[in-house]
């Protein structure tokens, strides 16, 4: 987990959390998962890691992330798709893409943020779409007139233009 440099040797115990071992030992750590670590520990690092890689990869907070990514849903037209790159892109970043998935699992309200309206490159749908997989995101999508063959939107018709 990515870890504050400043803060990084306040947290290193060397008996339950040490240096990263495959990273920058200055700005990451490990941390032993045998239960000696609290979950709620645990759990804390990860967020804190999450803040401080996706800031440093737009200058952007976790939840400023995700507000940016569920506004930009708000905005797909009826009828259109997106790609995760595409949203990526939006965010000055399109090394972001798979943040805007995670940010998409986390969402929450598929009627007012039309995740289902997100593809990868290929526009395959997505086996764990969220609100209750490729079948739903289907049905939603042929809702709108959007045609899927074979469990794949042809994004050389429905995507949305790439310039908004």
């Amino acid at each position: 987990m990515r870890y504050q440099k400043d803060k990084i040797n306040e947290i290193i115990d060397k008996k339950d959390i040490y240096p990263g071992y495959h990273m920058n030992k200055n700005s990451w750590i490990t941390i032993k998962l045998d239960n000696t670590v609290s979950t709620e520990k645990i759990l804390k690092l990860l967020g804190n890691s999450y803040e401080l890689s996706i800031g440093n990869k737009c200058g952007l907070t976790g939840d400023e992330l995700s507000q940016k990514v569920y506004h930009y849903l708000t905005t797909i037209p009826k009828g259109k798709v997106v790609t995760y790159g595409q949203i990526a892109q939006y965010l000055g970043n399109k090394g972001l893409a798979r943040a805007v998935g995670s940010i998409l699992h986390k969402n929450p309200d598929g009627d007012k943020y039309p995740c289902y309206k997100v593809f990868n490159g290929k526009g395959e749908l997505a086996e764990a779409f969220v609100f209750g997989g490729k079948d739903v995101q289907k049905k939603l999508l042929e809702k709108e007139g959007i045609k899927v063959v074979g469990n794949r939107v042809d994004l050389s018709i429905y995507q949305m233009n790439k310039s908004k």
